[in-house]
């Protein structure tokens, strides 16, 4: 199950490091890729946490001395290129759009937007695309979420909750199924803040070695959490095979606590917004357009916008969102 942005399956090899880097430092890049990212800047790949991107487009850069085409495929089926094929001229620049339809379960989800020329075996150039996409804590949900899974021995699922602001406490709470008098496994918690730094482990929940007692579930709760993305890891004891099982079933809850919907931060919009009329077929993929307009100078806006908790490029005022409404009526939500 590991993606390409995921690591700690396997040891590190030291030496093959340092040659695989000495070669990348020796070795000419063709092309060259960028995204904007909106923590980061522009960078070479997407990464993106806190905002889904919408339609947020990559830049190749030919840094050749002669015009070349490259043409286009992608490893993930959310991840679609919107030209098969892209003319650079020497040392030009080109946009490549992006359509990004994500699954609706939450998860971490990567892929690869892969470009060759006609004459190449292997890809010219490889951007790097990775989508956090997290379970919502909001009103209609109680802000709450239960979960359960199964891992087998010396496995982790990882999970992400997303914590609006003004929230006074979360708590999570890990415990292990039973039957027949004894429990399913044995697995403990493992949290991380949204900047990505370590905030805590539980105790291991469900079966333990001889003379140490047994427990049914274990919890964290998290005074003042910072709103963002956190990241949850169940992970499944590695000596499974000790109490002779070879899988964790688990149930994991998360609650929170004290939310103060008013503190989230808002301000006015500078800018007049229209959408184009047009009837929209419920459950289904529709395209709708967006026209944006700068409230002091009625000028045409261009930059980036998130609509609807996606990030959106808007050129020469316009931009058109990728959606599937649940019922004819459809909300938007702008912001800066």
């Amino acid at each position: 199950g590991m993606t390409a942005a995921e690591v700690g399956y396997g040891a590190f090899d030291a030496g093959r490091t340092w040659r695989e880097l000495r070669y990348q430092e020796a070795s000419y890049k063709l092309f060259r890729g960028y995204a904007y990212n909106r923590r980061l800047g522009f960078g070479e790949g997407l990464f993106s946490r806190e905002v889904m991107p919408g339609d947020v487009p990559y830049y190749v850069i030919n840094q050749g001395d002669r015009e070349e085409i490259i043409f286009w495929s992608a490893t993930a089926e959310w991840l679609k290129p919107l030209f098969q094929m892209t003319s650079l001229p020497a040392g030009g620049r080109r946009e490549l759009p992006v359509e990004y339809v994500l699954p609706q379960d939450p998860g971490l989800y990567t892929g690869w937007l892969e470009g060759r020329l006609l004459t190449s075996t292997g890809a010219d150039i490889r951007l790097l695309t990775t989508v956090i996409k997290p379970y919502l804590l909001h009103r209609e949900n109680m802000y709450r979420q239960e979960l359960s899974g199964s891992l087998p021995a010396g496995q982790y699922k990882r999970y992400f909750f997303k914590v609006p602001p003004g929230t006074s406490a979360m708590q999570l709470s890990l415990s292990v199924t039973s039957s027949q008098g004894k429990y399913d496994g044995r697995v403990r918690l493992h949290v991380n803040q949204p900047n990505g730094a370590p905030y805590g482990m539980t105790d291991w929940v469900g079966l333990a070695p001889q003379g140490q007692s047994q427990k049914g579930w274990a919890g964290l709760v998290i005074e003042q959490p910072q709103a963002g993305i956190w990241e949850v890891v169940v992970y499944s004891s590695a000596s499974l095979s000790t109490y002779g099982r070879r899988d964790s079933h688990y149930r994991l809850s998360v609650q929170l606590a004290g939310v103060d919907e008013s503190s989230a931060p808002s301000r006015p919009l500078p800018y007049f917004v229209s959408v184009t009329p047009k009837e929209l077929v419920p459950g289904k993929l529709n395209y709708v357009t967006v026209h944006v307009f700068d409230r002091d100078t009625l000028q045409p806006f261009t930059g980036m916008l998130v609509i609807n908790e996606q990030l959106y490029q808007v050129k020469r005022g316009q931009v058109t969102l990728t959606v599937v409404p649940r019922d004819e009526d459809f909300v938007l939500n702008i912001q800066l």
